[in-house]
């Protein structure tokens, strides 16, 4: 009778500590026709858009302290294919501590970019599109952040280096102090990113001078208008470009111009319209899309893209995709 109480407490104890963790499970899958022609590489056909698996783990540690976990893997994207037997790759990975003394965060994922939320239309593309507009860059980064909500305003500091894991000399650090505020149908955000290059990544401005620091600012608005939801972007002037960008393209003040974004997204019903544009100089990028909701967790969705730079120099590039797509 004795063990069996025993054993019934320790059951109770496994029980109550299991509670005060959460695990989810989520993820999304999606096929159909993909076209795609960039700088002259063209590319159709029946095509895996997208598989994708996220795990994340919550767990209340008492004292007003939370744990969170967050995992993605993905088998489809910038370093795969959508060839059978394809290996998983890990993506946006996260481990935070939240208390009443904000957040700390690390986040192995790619960098972030603000002029991208003010893109708000719902177009589903291919990620490829943007590899050679000069518009934005994206690189796989490690960052730690510290953040605090007071009320609708959220501010944070950021240390971010691009580089491989544990890399001893990153090719990029960048230090980000930002805020944002979110209340009801508006959101905004700022970032001030304080960069410093080293090696290849030390970039050279228009006069061929040779620089490893640099700062920029970025914003995004967004305010939903419930018949349609709108949204900006800016981005201060390009850096941290390599000497050369594309094979037989010579970089230009141009490319050093602010970036702007627009965006528009407009339900009607089951159906979603948007409209999205980024313009750099003379790189621009132009999407269309439509999603056509069949449930919460099924779609149909239609895209066109197109991102133009230098005719001359070929940089362009078309995109089509329809895709039926499921989340979970």
């Amino acid at each position: 009778m004795k063990k069996s109480l025993v054993a019934l407490a320790a059951l109770a104890v496994v029980g109550a500590a299991s509670a005060q963790s959460a695990v989810t499970l989520s993820g999304n899958y999606g096929a159909g026709y993909l076209s795609t022609e960039i700088n002259g590489v063209k590319n159709k056909g029946i095509a895996l858009t997208a598989a994708t698996l996220k795990v994340g783990v919550t767990e209340d540690l008492g004292s007003g302290l939370k744990a969170a976990v967050n995992m993605q893997f993905d088998s489809y994207g910038s370093s795969s294919t959508q060839n059978f037997a394809q290996a998983l790759l890990r993506r946006n990975t996260s481990i935070s501590l939240t208390g009443g003394f904000g957040q700390v965060r690390f986040d192995n994922t790619r960098s972030g970019n603000l002029l991208t939320r003010g893109m708000v239309g719902p177009v589903n593309l291919d990620q490829g599109i943007y590899d050679t507009t000069n518009v934005i860059t994206r690189s796989a980064v490690d960052a730690l952040t510290y953040g605090m909500a007071v009320g609708d305003f959220t501010g944070y500091a950021q240390y971010v280096e691009a580089a491989a894991d544990g890399a001893t000399t990153p090719a990029a650090k960048v230090v980000v102090l930002g805020a944002g505020y979110a209340k009801g149908p508006i959101a905004a955000g700022l970032a001030y990113k304080m960069y410093d290059y080293s090696g290849a990544l030390a970039f050279l401005d228009a006069g061929a001078t040779e620089a490893t620091r640099s700062n920029r600012l970025e914003a995004f608005a967004t305010y939903d208008f419930g018949v349609a939801k709108i949204g900006v972007g800016f981005d201060g002037k390009n850096v941290g470009k390599t000497a050369v960008v594309v094979p037989g393209f010579t970089e230009t003040a141009t490319d050093r111009s602010n970036a702007y974004s627009l965006g528009v997204s407009a339900p009607l019903g089951p159906v979603t319209l948007g409209v999205n544009f980024a313009k750099r100089g003379d790189f621009k990028v132009t999407e269309l899309g439509a999603n056509y909701n069949l449930s919460k967790r099924t779609a149909l969705t239609a895209g066109y893209g197109r991102h133009t730079a230098d005719e001359g120099n070929g940089l362009s590039g078309d995109q089509y995709l329809v895709a039926m797509t499921h989340s979970f």
